[in-house]
């Protein structure tokens, strides 16, 4: 458990990526791991899950729209079949889903619409992760 007290930034955080674009997935992951973050990327939802049995990760950012399994479904295979219980950010390009919280019932966290302001991240990562002390 990490303490508000201990955590300003986002360094250190693992985070697993899963974007279907891969120049986006390459952009995220530069800009990630320049604030200090610690990231793996995967191409689809079906990736994720093999990847989270495996893998522990602090947050998962995870793109809406891809092929093989969207962030919905594997958000709901994630909180139901394997009650992993990682904070998931979902990113979508499309600013009238952020606005609707239905998203919560499939078990993600919060919505972020593309492209984001990386401050504002950081704040949510360190408000999805951080307990108070």
């Amino acid at each position: 458990m990490v303490h508000s007290d201990e955590l300003k930034s986002i360094e250190g955080v693992k985070i697993l990526i899963v974007e279907d674009n891969v120049l986006n997935q390459r952009i995220v992951n530069l800009v990630l791991t320049k604030m200090g973050a610690i990231c793996e990327s995967v191409a689809n939802g079906a990736e994720a899950i093999e990847k989270i049995i495996d893998t522990h990760f602090d947050i998962i950012l995870m793109d809406i729209n891809m092929p093989v399994m969207d962030g919905y479904e594997t958000a709901r295979h994630l909180r139901q079949v394997l009650k992993n219980q990682t904070p998931i950010i979902a990113l979508t390009a499309d600013t009238f889903s952020a606005d609707d919280e239905d998203y919560k019932k499939d078990g993600i966290n919060a919505m972020l619409t593309k492209p984001f302001e990386f401050d504002y991240f950081t704040e949510l990562v360190n408000s999805l992760i951080c307990k108070p002390s």
